[in-house]
């Protein structure tokens, strides 16, 4: 269901032409192991959903290698999941007592 709900139909196809090599590293992805992929944010990120191990870095040196192959430098990083949801940081600060 993840892959399905990965597959943008809204933007992305609109703001792919930002994204020099979008389709090579799309596909590259994909064919590596990538349960999905996305354009990220406003766009100049593009992100892959992937199992850990493996996979994840497998998939990370197939974008990586397409986006070199269309000329354009990039980087990768594999990132955890994190376990704790969505959450409200919240900054207490002291003020002084106010009287009326």
């Amino acid at each position: 269901m993840l892959r399905r709900a990965l597959a943008d139909r809204l933007h992305q196809d609109a703001r792919k032409h930002l994204i020099p090599g979008f389709d090579e590293v799309y596909h590259a992805a994909q064919s590596a192991g990538a349960i999905g992929t996305v354009l990220s944010g406003a766009g100049p990120t593009l992100l892959a959903v992937v199992e850990a191990g493996d996979p994840a870095q497998n998939v990370a040196q197939a974008m990586v290698s397409a986006f070199e192959q269309t000329g354009s430098a990039a980087v990768a990083r594999v990132l955890p999941t994190t376990t704790t949801g969505a959450y409200v940081h919240v900054k207490m600060e002291k003020t002084p007592l106010q009287t009326h």
